[in-house]
């Protein structure tokens, strides 16, 4: 008797039901969209569904995601929810995207500088120059690390605004600037050692992959017909990696930008937030979201700026969450620090003692890395078990563990 197996995937309940505006968003197959949402809404969420409503009817989505951890839990979602649907979502972020492009459609092979690789190039060029390659006034500070940290942060800013060395050279030269001439130069030699030693930053990346794009041969084995561009955190592209979305997503390409202005975090990057045409969907209902909360942050989201290209309108629906619990909030004022930290490790053992929260459900949230310290002193010394949580990656995503499985294998 001969047996024979079939694979059956287990259901899988993919998420809670979806709001009405989650499932507008779910269903969108043409055009436009923008996705108006503040933390807690469900944007991902929202996406997630409509990356797979796409994969489930054959289309192929471009998700990118604003962070590798963000691209893997992304991934592994879909696969978990529906593995067949998996082959056609590709969760990627911008660099992984244009460095999969290059290496797949470029002549050259494509290796990319790590930060500290990239710094010792800076110093290696700035070390080499001749004396009159930088106005005078630069002259004690050339051999300086801080100096040849201005000087990638410089290139780095006009990468991100797609300037050629030309343009940085015309531009000084209009401006009478001769501190952005020099950066032209540096810049001009910089790019010329890096593409002998056959290597690339980051900046430069993205550039080659929005030029190798604008093939449409290579674009039209990226993009096939009926293909999904979903982005996820869109307020944080700048304006290079805009340009590559742009070639990507052509006029007739549907395309999702989920947005939260107000999370804007790496404008100091160069991200910007540019308005795009077509529909827009806001996104209220707040997932574990306390009224108490949001009813002690609602006043002081009030006072934050107007992001560029959002109605009055929407933005008033944008800042305004429904809450979906009560909550409790409090303000206190401490003299000092110290006092602080200790007020706040002898809440935590009350809500243990008291109402029976457990440890893993209770979280301190800190401004800066050095706020720790105290913390876990005071934790300690109240008896509360601390855990300092860093940026976590998936252990077969660990670089170390990559290498030792692939040497396994």
């Amino acid at each position: 008797m001969t047996i024979s197996y079939r694979l059956v995937y287990p259901a899988v309940d993919a998420s809670p039901p979806l709001t009405a505006g989650q499932q507008a968003v779910a269903g969108h197959r043409a055009g436009v969209l923008t996705v108006l949402g503040g933390p807690r809404t469900g944007k991902t969420t929202a996406l997630r569904h409509a990356a797979l409503g796409a994969a489930a009817d054959g289309a192929g989505v471009w998700f990118f995601a604003g962070s590798r951890r963000a691209r893997l839990d992304v991934a592994a979602w879909i696969g978990r929810v529906s593995p067949p649907a998996a082959s056609r979502v590709w969760a990627t972020t911008f660099y992984s995207f244009s460095q999969s492009v290059l290496q797949q459609y470029a002549s050259e092979s494509v290796t990319v500088l790590a930060a500290a690789r990239q710094d010792a190039y800076v110093r290696e060029i700035l070390a080499g120059q001749a004396p009159a390659a930088w106005p005078e006034r630069f002259a004690p500070a050339r051999g300086t690390p801080a100096f040849a940290a201005s000087v990638r942060e410089a290139i780095a800013a006009c990468q991100r605004e797609g300037l050629t060395p030309a343009d940085v050279r015309a531009r000084g030269a209009a401006e009478g600037r001769d501190d952005w001439v020099a950066l032209a130069g540096f810049f001009e030699e910089y790019l010329d050692i890096l593409g002998l030693a056959a290597v690339q930053d980051y900046g430069e990346l993205l550039i080659r992959a929005g030029e190798v794009l604008r093939d449409e041969r290579v674009l039209a084995e990226v993009r096939p017909p009926q293909t999904l561009v979903v982005v996820d955190n869109a307020e944080d592209m700048d304006p290079v990696q805009a340009g590559v979305l742009a070639v990507l997503a052509g006029p007739s390409t549907p395309l999702i930008l989920a947005v939260d202005p107000d999370r804007q975090v790496y404008g100091f990057r160069g991200a910007r937030l540019t308005p795009s045409a077509g529909a827009m969907v806001c996104l209220q209902r707040g997932f574990d979201v306390a009224g108490a909360v949001e009813a002690a942050c609602g006043p002081l989201r009030q006072r934050l700026p107007l992001p560029p290209g959002t109605a009055l309108g929407a933005l008033d629906a944008y800042r305004h969450l429904t809450p979906d619990r009560p909550g409790e909030a409090a303000k206190v004022v401490f003299t000092d620090s110290l006092a602080e930290a200790g007020w706040v490790a002898t809440r935590l053992r009350h809500a243990r003692l008291t109402d029976g929260i457990a440890w893993e459900d209770m979280a301190v949230l800190v401004r800066r890395r050095s706020d720790f310290a105290r913390y876990e002193v005071a934790c300690e010394a109240a008896g509360v078990p601390v855990v300092v949580s860093g940026d976590e990656i998936q252990l077969g995503a660990e670089p170390i563990v990559t290498v030792l499985l692939a040497a396994l294998r």
